[in-house]
């Protein structure tokens, strides 16, 4: 049935009108109708309304699509925890050449000369044994001219002394009152030059220590040395500059974090020491590098920047290198330790870090 209102005074062609009208609709709806007759005499069909307005189900059909994507994390998972991969431990680091000398004053002094450094100033090749710095110490030469004016004054009156008992050794026995003491005043004067003569080879070590030598082949590293030292004091064991053999075999020195080293230490016995290390120059990160790592200390120790660390070294040579390396160069290495699943070498340091939790 289909009721139909005229809110307003009807007259006949309105009557007519809203009659066709209402024709028109019930034929539309009159399908609709009989088939929500026929839901409404289906069995079960107030359970069906029910659990339709749940908000349990509700809630399920709104999150369906993570009930799809969740057996694909799953299938994800368990791919990562069966899929072996390398695992590596990173470390931070330096090159520098094997073959180091790191010069030092040997006493107080002003720098008066650079005698390994041409005239133009760029030659800074030295070679074993040559002067590459020369000191000055006022107070040693003071105290050397004094010595040597001690040893001359002493050397003439021993002199004099020597032609005196030549001549009283020619008089007679009783007029040879004064033999005795010259005799005793001369072994005096022998004993006293004896230690003058020591205190002069003393003195003349430490002048000589003033001219310090390079002990082997290589080039001066340290920038703009002769301006900074040149006519300055320096304090005895003050660093003065540094010479290393370029040419020669390098080291990779790797400050390990001390979390991480255990994972070395691991890798080390297992290969029998031979763990291999692969690594990049910061400033040319485009090429890599190999090396096996070779002495791991024994402690561990607090390094600027990087923390509490574990210092390890691996030996390199030069044809290895590019030319452009210089003593100091940064670099980053990755120290192979074993294979371990894929989820271990993603999340190791979140393992770690809730072991460390669950344990204080």
């Amino acid at each position: 049935m289909l009721v139909v209102e005229l809110l307003t005074p009807p007259n006949a062609a309105d009557v007519v009108e809203l009659k066709r009208r209402a024709d028109h609709v019930a034929d539309h709806f009159a399908p609709l109708l009989g088939l929500m007759h026929r839901v409404d005499s289906l069995p079960l069909i107030g359970i069906s309304r029910f659990l339709n307005r749940s908000v349990v189900l509700r809630s399920l059909r709104r999150w369906r699509w993570k009930w799809v994507l969740l057996p694909l994390i799953i299938a994800g998972a368990i791919a990562a925890a069966m899929t072996p991969a390398d695992f590596e431990v990173e470390a931070r680091g330096v090159l520098q050449p094997v073959e180091q000398e790191f010069i030092y004053a040997p006493r107080d002094g002003i720098v008066s000369d650079f005698p390994a450094v041409a005239d133009d100033g760029d030659n800074f090749e030295v070679s074993p044994g040559e002067i590459v710095i020369e000191l000055r110490n006022s107070e040693l030469d003071l105290e050397l001219t004094q010595t040597l004016g001690q040893q001359q004054t002493l050397t003439g009156r021993l002199n004099t002394v020597s032609v005196l008992l030549e001549q009283l050794a020619r008089t007679p026995e009783a007029e040879r009152t004064q033999f005795t003491q010259l005799t005793a005043e001369k072994l005096e004067l022998e004993i006293e030059l004896a230690s003058i003569s020591e205190q002069l080879k003393i003195l003349r070590a430490e002048k000589n220590q003033l001219a310090v030598q390079s002990h082997i082949h290589g080039q001066i590293q340290t920038w703009d040395f002769v301006k900074r030292l040149k006519s300055r004091p320096v304090r005895q064991g003050g660093h003065l500059m540094t010479v290393a053999n370029v040419r020669g075999s390098w080291r990779l020195e790797l400050n390990i974090p001390d979390q991480s080293i255990d994972f070395v230490n691991t890798a080390s016995q297992q290969s029998r020491g031979q763990v291999p290390i692969r690594f990049l120059i910061r400033s040319a990160p485009g090429a890599h590098y190999s090396a096996t790592l070779q002495n791991v200390a024994n402690v561990t120790e607090f390094v600027e920047n990087h923390g509490l660390c574990v210092t390890a070294t691996a030996m390199l040579e030069r044809k290895e290198l590019p030319e452009h390396v210089r003593p100091g160069t940064a670099v980053i290495a990755k120290i192979h330790c074993g294979r371990r699943s894929l989820a271990y070498v993603w999340l190791h340091s979140l393992i770690r870090s809730i072991r460390q939790k669950l344990l204080l």
